[in-house]
Order: C-alpha cells, then structure tokens, then sequence
C-alpha cells in the first residue's frame, strides 16, 4: 500500500511542475510578436478614403523625406487602446513627424461622426475587404512607422 501511494505523490508531484511550468510560459513571460505579424502586401495598391469621400493612395500620403505614423483601427476597438493610440500620434504629429489615422470601416458617414469626437486630424478609411485584401495584422489599434513607402516598424495598442 506505501508503494502505491508513493507513486500517486510522484504523479501528483509532476503534475503540479508542469502546471507551474505552462502558467509561467504562457501567462508569465511576454511572448514577443514575430516580425512579420504586420506587413502590407502590394503597398502601391493600397487606396484610402478622405472624409470629403476622395480616393488616395496611401503612397501619395508618405512623407518624401522621412517617416510617416500611421494607426489603423476600428470603430469598435477598445476605446482606451484607441485613445491612447491617438495621444501617441498628436505627441508624433507635435514633434514635427508626418501623421494619419485611418479607420478600417465602410461608412463613410460614421467615420465622420466618429473623428469629430478627437481633436486630431487628417483621418482616413479604408474599406474592410481592402484592409483585410492588402494589409496583414493580427490585432489593431496598431501604430505604424512607414519610411521609402515601407514598413519600418509597427506597435500594438492593448488594455492595460
């Protein structure tokens, strides 16, 4: 009988470790984003909307000299990461860099309304199936540094 409860403390002994052992590397440690969780395919096809309802493309918007920012998000995102995001660029945007807010939507009407509740501007909107057609990204709101019409580096906005 000690045998076999010794060998249930053995069990119960690894399967405690291994618990320990996934909630640390899961929840514990950060996993870092892959470098090419964000990219953008055929930049050159990329249009946008201005809030006059104008098509652009999005490489006519990138500063000739230096980088643009850029956050991309939705309506519906998580309103703090969305602030925050925002904050982020009027800072950029204060400090003398190129920046514009393009919201992944299909309305051009609720863009509108939406951007009159921040004080930042130029807003963009690219149209869901252009967003999801050309652009590659697991999560948004996402801040984008574009230089010589490229991805130079990108930072996701989460809850805190």
């Amino acid at each position: 009988m000690k045998k076999l409860d010794f060998f249930y403390n053995i069990a119960i002994v690894v399967l405690v470790i291994g618990i320990i052992t996934v909630v640390i590397y899961k929840f514990a440690i950060p996993v870092k984003q892959p470098q090419d969780s964000f990219k953008i395919q055929e930049f050159e096809k990329v249009e946008i909307i201005d809030l006059s309802g104008n098509e652009i493309k999005l490489g006519q918007l990138m500063a000739k000299d230096g980088a643009t920012y850029c956050i991309m998000f939705r309506i519906n995102d998580c309103f703090s990461c969305v602030f925050d995001a925002i904050q982020d660029l009027k800072r950029l945007r204060d400090s003398g860099k190129a920046c514009m807010g393009i919201i992944i939507h299909d309305l051009l009407d609720e863009v509108r309304g939406f951007t009159a509740n921040y004080e930042f501007s130029p807003f963009f909107m690219i149209k869901r199936v252009d967003f999801y057609e050309f652009i590659k990204s697991p999560m948004t709101p996402v801040l984008v540094k574009f230089k010589n019409n490229k991805v130079e580096s990108y930072r996701y906005f989460t809850p805190q």
